[in-house]
């Protein structure tokens, strides 16, 4: 969920993310590769500024005991495109608004509307000083839970030339500078997906056709700028909640009750 400004700087980039499945016996494994491109425009009329994302990623789940399925429930596919725009508004306010489409999917059939999913935001952003900003707004996903509007709210404020502080919702980050080329800070996260299965499944008589999935959790992040435009991320900490369900439409048929682990995120991201 990042802010416009981010993503102007992010051209692309490539992330690696590894949660493991804990102590438990019947514990899921995850491993994603994602890779993603952005084409920002600057509208010449009214300040204001167009950006393209494309993102593709690859998600492999490995099961400690087997779920016993006759389709392919480990192997997911991930496609989405962002629209973004952002235009400045009086008395230093700007109005910044994105819309998402993607599907994720074992794609072991031909991909249907109800498959795809949504998101959206609409975002007011204001510098109150040089060194504070106010960022609210409202946002829409059929990933995280049951779709529904969701309110979006943060403070960023510099009280130093080094520290930077973003305490909101559904951000909360603090990041220090500690050399010219060196950030370090935390790392906070809610990521959800719908994984959709090409095939209907059944399990004691009830038909499955997707997954849902949810983490969240927090930890540390640094950040190395290894040249003028490539910088390495690297973030790992923990999770405080997990869910993993086999779901027929919205209604769950079977779930995993998962441990909190750790989890570990590097990546390399290119931009300006």
């Amino acid at each position: 969920m990042s802010t416009m400004a981010q993503m102007d700087r992010d051209l692309a980039g490539f992330d690696y993310i590894n949660l493991k499945q804990g102590d438990q016996s019947d514990g899921v494994d995850f491993e994603r590769y994602n890779f993603r491109m952005t084409l920002p425009k600057r509208l010449k009329n009214g300040g204001g500024m167009l950006l393209n994302k494309l993102e593709y990623a690859r998600t492999n789940i490995s099961y400690a005991i087997d779920p016993n399925f006759d389709g392919d429930v480990s192997n997911f596919h991930s496609l989405s495109y962002t629209f973004g725009f952002m235009r400045s508004l009086k008395k230093d306010w700007k109005l910044i608004t994105m819309f998402s489409p993607s599907i994720s999917s074992n794609f072991a059939s031909s991909i249907q509307w109800d498959d795809i999913r949504l998101f959206g935001m609409v975002m007011f952003s204001k510098s109150l000083k040089s060194e504070m900003k106010l960022n609210f707004g409202v946002m829409y996903s059929s990933t995280i839970g049951r779709p529904f509007p969701l309110p979006m709210f943060n403070m960023m404020w510099k009280p130093s030339p080094k520290w930077t502080l973003m305490l909101g919702f559904p951000r909360i980050d603090v990041r220090y500078q500690l050399t010219r080329n060196t950030w370090i800070g935390t790392d906070f996260f809610m990521a959800g997906d719908n994984y959709t299965l090409g095939e209907d499944l059944a399990k004691d008589d009830n038909a499955i056709d997707n997954i849902s999935v949810m983490n969240m959790g927090g930890g540390l992040k640094l950040t190395q700028k290894l040249s003028k435009f490539i910088k390495f991320n690297l973030s790992s900490g923990y999770t405080f909640y997990r869910k993993f369900e086999f779901l027929d439409g919205n209604d769950r048929v079977m779930s995993y009750d998962l441990d909190n682990n750790l989890y570990l995120k590097a990546g390399i991201s290119i931009g300006m």
